[in-house]
């Protein structure tokens, strides 16, 4: 399903019997913020998507928890606030808007973090688009086995139609094991519900070296499952990526591939906690990926192999592991993002 911000902005109902009003339903008196939960939404100039994904969360079934809503909104020249403002005059759940001028992923989140009042912080970006009961799922989950951090499945939208749809779907999805119950792995912050009380946090939360290349949510995860704590998944739920044409495309997910693939070299080379073994390890094992799958990419590539983009990607992720130093990394978020789009955009349009 499909929506514009400006239906949206027009027809949010006003009255307390809308179903805006259903995140508070079944709230009791007795609840306070050392129990609730406070939704992030970082965004930047993506108006249609953090409609789209703020309608999401708003038609939300009741989870007997307070739940407050913050936007935190990266672009300098804060275009989401006059939409935030308007749809906060129109529901009871607390909506706020913040605005975080320097662009970057890392100070998206961190501004948000700030004013966060919520013991569980869940996070949605502004292409996704939260399913039923999706809170609800999450503090299941986190109750049940006692998780610092909860997962779910994230399906994707790609727009467009080509060769490479079938793996970039895949590419741009996230799944997970078939059952609910304890996890040894991490995800994404996009899409992911923390237990303050369960955890301790760094200072700044997300590290600010990644406001451009991302990895933030790599860095903290990793802090965090550092302490023994738990990661759990939960299937009951899920929250869908939509993928715009210009992201969808053979040189994004290289770039992407190589950027992650850069992570775990980059958390072990952190000087606040180096580690040297572990940094062996992955150029040992990028070495490995590149010279196995390296032969392979071109192989398929020359023949057109429908199995060439994922290979390539494969390399990509190894050859990140090798090459993690910062002249390499990938600027993928932020100021530099919105050239990039431009870039890729611009090769997308049909020659006259």
């Amino acid at each position: 399903m499909k929506h514009l911000a400006k239906d949206l902005a027009f027809s949010a109902p006003t009255d307390k019997d809308s179903h805006l009003e259903l995140l508070s339903d079944d709230v009791s008196s007795s609840q306070t913020w050392d129990n609730g939960v406070t939704v992030i939404i970082p965004t930047y100039k993506r108006p249609e998507g953090l409609a789209r994904a703020l309608s999401s969360i708003l038609s939300q079934g009741p989870c007997g928890r307070l739940v407050e809503i913050l936007i935190t909104d990266n672009d300098p020249e804060g275009s989401a606030r006059a939409y935030i403002e308007h749809m906060a005059q129109t529901v009871s759940v607390p909506l706020l808007y913040i605005h975080a001028p320097q662009p970057g992923v890392s100070n998206a989140r961190n501004a948000a973090m700030a004013k966060a009042r919520g013991r569980y912080i869940a996070w949605l970006d502004d292409d996704q688009e939260a399913g039923a009961d999706w809170i609800k799922s999450y503090l299941l989950a986190a109750e049940r086995y006692d998780a610092a951090l909860v997962f779910c499945p994230s399906p994707a939208e790609v727009e467009g139609c080509g060769k490479d749809n079938a793996f970039l779907i895949e590419f741009f999805s996230r799944s997970g094991a078939a059952e609910n119950g304890v996890i040894s792995e991490f995800h994404g912050c996009g899409n992911s519900f923390m237990d303050l009380k369960k955890c301790k946090l760094p200072s700044p939360i997300f590290d600010p070296k990644a406001n451009e290349s991302g990895g933030e949510d790599d860095i903290l995860f990793t802090y965090i499952q550092a302490q023994n704590v738990v990661t759990a998944w939960t299937k009951d739920s899920y929250v869908t990526e939509y993928v715009p044409a210009w992201r969808a495309t053979a040189n994004y997910v290289r770039k992407r591939s190589f950027g992650f693939g850069q992570g775990p070299s980059r958390i072990c080379a952190n000087p606040d906690n180096f580690n040297i073994l572990g940094l062996i390890k992955w150029t040992m094992i990028g070495i490995l990926q590149m010279l196995v799958y390296g032969p392979l990419a071109l192989l398929l590539s020359a023949i057109g192999h429908s199995k060439a983009l994922h290979f390539q990607c494969k390399a990509c992720e190894g050859a990140g592991k090798v090459f993690w130093q910062t002249c390499f990394q990938q600027k993928l978020y932020g100021a530099t993002a919105l050239k990039l789009k431009a870039k890729l955009q611009s090769k997308l349009k049909p020659e006259s």
